[in-house]
């Protein structure tokens, strides 16, 4: 990601380790495999009597960013707090360590954070995981705001008994300011006083649509889970009741706060109380139940609660209820090709998209998941190297459900576009599941059209395929030959990357762009003898858009060395697919290039052509001379029209999908990036 241009980390995640040997690796490896660089991994080693210490130590040797910690045994409270002294991110999250994470978890939580500055910045819901069972959803009170948690959100979100202390991360210049950590003289149970003070310290605090935190429930090593210690719970009470001592302490936030810590008692009182051998212990909670309620004039609580307290306590009269409040699926924004060509930020639709893709599965409602599936299916067809763990759970889960009656729900474009997805991302036998079809509709152009990727992945005799098929088979094959060429052909030489942004003009830059070994231009670059001095007149390698009728456009566009796009998963309708066939069997060399890495890097739905370039060449600047870039100024893109080619229906300053401020910010950090690289010549 480009937003961090110092050596701080991004992001400090602390596991506190006990006693997890079996889990330990797979949570590592979930941190390692998230899509937000520059992530500081602190395990810390609590004394555990097993394995743990030895496979930290061996990921610490492997890999430069964990950064371990060895320490007697002294708690989780201890552990957590080892952590926080000596990270250095940016913000701090903690990951329980017989937990994972989503690839996509740490970067939507932190896209969201700095675009705000926000405190702390977490997700609605959490995934709950069982051997053998598919992940559930479960959802935590929605307090619905678009900006920050207002004092009366904190309030709901407190009297709802809100805990997560995973599900969030936290600004560390916070936590230090605030002189905020852990109770190390707790048994269990520390969340519950430390949310306690960060949503009542914190001035912005955001909770978004959002999943991607796996939850291993019913974990027998876990302190909290055992019986015997659902007595410290009221330990943890006790720390969030100093709060409520605060004199001054406002009467509403009083009043939540202990409706937060009533929640909290009257969940473990109810276990307690189910089990024979701990009514002592449920006797002893009821105790400190009802000393709340003689201690409060007012209490906030969620409705949930209230035939306990009535039961508990008859006479007490001054509850004031929370509603539930939860997402409703029919709630759900509408995921559609649409909704990603409007949308500037990518990381803000996953978040929702991962969440309804579990929402839809666990509700089973089949007029759910039929529409859930068509979302899905557009969105992996537009952005094809799209990978995540829910999606993946969907797909698998909706395909194979013993209950999916195949005849009667059988959609050709979404089971192909599934099966794909499959084959690319998971496991290639799936696709087995949509052989025949392929087959039978090898002549079909819809086949071509949206999935060109299927024409190299069964053999058929060539005689039977479609023009359509036999034309994407030419081109699929010779894009991924001319972009192994064009690697080879950049090797070793400077690269001067020339944007069509007005900003070069009077400069007097042209004589030195054309003495790079290649020099990269776009769409409608001006051929005028006026702009020589400014912008040079070599030209090695066109970038176009993915829509590729620029190439009608351009009369000397076989004279290039080669021709680019960006690789999007767009249909390929019948023109399209005969401008390309024709351009490559008369000799051009066109290639395209991956996307989703630029995306992901700047948390963009579509960048523009030239930062899809910027992107590939930083990403392979190793292996390349220096490289020099002219005539980006994306902010003049909107009220410059001279990026696309003439007679294009939609000029620059008419495409509102683009987010020419954020493209901006991408460009001067990759810019900066290409200048310490030359600094090696």
């Amino acid at each position: 990601m480009f937003n961090n241009l110092t050596n701080q980390p991004k992001l400090s995640v602390i596991l506190p380790c006990y006693n997890v040997e079996q889990y330990i690796k797979e949570a590592l490896d979930s941190v390692l495999a998230q899509t937000l660089s520059d992530i500081e991994i602190i395990p810390v080693d609590d004394g555990s009597p097993d394995n743990c210490g030895e496979i930290i130590k061996q990921y610490s040797e492997k890999y430069k960013n964990i950064k371990p910690i060895f320490k007697k045994n002294g708690g989780y409270g201890s552990a957590v707090n080892a952590g926080l002294s000596v990270a250095t991110g940016e913000y701090i999250a903690i990951l329980e360590p017989d937990d994972y994470i989503m690839e996509d978890y740490y970067n939507i939580l932190y896209l969201e954070a700095i675009s705000d500055g926000l405190d702390v910045c977490g997700v609605n819901s959490y995934c709950e995981i069982r051997d053998g069972a598919h992940p559930k959803l479960i959802q935590s009170h929605w307090v619905d705001n678009p900006d920050y948690l207002s004092f009366e959100g904190v309030n709901d979100y407190f009297a709802s008994g809100n805990v997560g202390i995973t599900l969030k991360i936290y600004k560390r210049s916070f936590i230090i300011e605030k002189n905020i950590a852990l109770h190390e003289d707790l048994r269990s149970y520390h969340d519950v006083p430390f949310v306690a003070e960060v949503l009542s310290k914190s001035e912005k605090t955001r909770i978004i649509i959002g999943t991607g935190y796996y939850y291993r429930k019913d974990v027998i090593t876990s302190t909290t889970k055992s019986k015997t210690n659902f007595i410290s719970i009221v330990e943890a009470v006790d720390k969030v009741k100093d709060l409520l001592s605060n004199p001054l302490l406002r009467n509403k936030r009083r009043a939540a706060l202990a409706g937060y810590c009533l929640r909290h008692l009257i969940h473990y009182f109810k276990l307690a109380n189910s089990r024979i051998h701990s009514k002592a212990t449920a006797e002893y909670i009821k105790s400190n139940i009802i000393d709340i309620l003689q201690e409060n004039k007012e209490i906030y609580i969620h409705t949930a609660s209230k035939n306990v307290i009535n039961n508990i306590s008859p006479n007490y009269n001054n509850l004031k209820l929370l509603k539930a409040n939860v997402i409703k699926f029919n709630q759900s924004p509408l995921f559609t090709i649409d909704t990603y060509t409007q949308v500037k930020s990518l990381y803000s639709n996953l978040s929702q998209l991962y969440f309804f893709s579990y929402y839809a599965y666990a509700l089973g409602k089949d007029e759910y998941l039929k529409e859930f599936r068509e979302r899905i299916a557009a969105i992996i067809n537009y952005i094809p190297d799209l990978v995540s763990m829910p999606i993946t759970h969907f797909i698998e889960k909706y395909i194979s459900d013993a209950t999916y009656d195949f005849p009667k729900n059988y959609n050709q474009r979404w089971y192909i576009s599934f099966t794909l997805y499959l084959f690319k991302h998971v496991n290639k036998d799936r696709i087995s599941l949509a052989f025949d079809s392929i087959n039978e509709a090898r002549t079909d152009t819809t086949i071509a059209r949206f999935f060109p990727e299927l024409t190299n992945k069964f053999p058929c005799e060539y005689s039977y395929l479609s023009e359509s098929f036999r034309k994407t088979q030419v081109i699929r094959q010779s894009v991924i030959h001319k972009h192994e060429e064009f690697l080879a052909y950049i090797k070793g030489k400077s690269i001067a990357i020339v944007g069509n942004s007005p900003s070069e003009l009077g400069k007097g830059h042209g004589k030195e762009i054309d003495s790079y070994d290649v020099v990269i231009r776009f769409n409608n670059y001006s051929t005028e003898a006026k702009y020589a001095d400014d912008y040079g007149r070599k030209v090695n390698v066109w970038a176009i858009t993915p829509g590729i009728e620029s190439l009608n456009y351009q009369e000397a566009f076989y004279e290039y060395d080669f021709v680019m796009s960006p690789k999007l998963g767009l249909q390929l309708h019948e023109e399209r697919l005969s401008i390309i066939y024709n351009y490559i069997i008369a000799g051009g060399n066109y290639f395209q290039i991956d996307t989703i890495d630029c995306r992901r890097y700047s948390d963009l739905i579509i960048p523009s052509v030239g930062l899809y370039v910027l992107h590939f060449l930083m990403k392979n600047k190793a292996s390349i001379g220096n490289v020099g870039v002219y005539g980006f100024s994306p902010k003049t893109a909107t009220k410059d029209n001279r990026h696309y080619f003439t007679g294009d229906p939609v000029p620059t300053s008419k495409v509102r999908f683009h987010d020419w401020d954020r493209e901006e910010l991408c460009i001067n950090h990759l810019k900066n990036t290409f200048k310490e690289h030359n600094r090696k010549f």
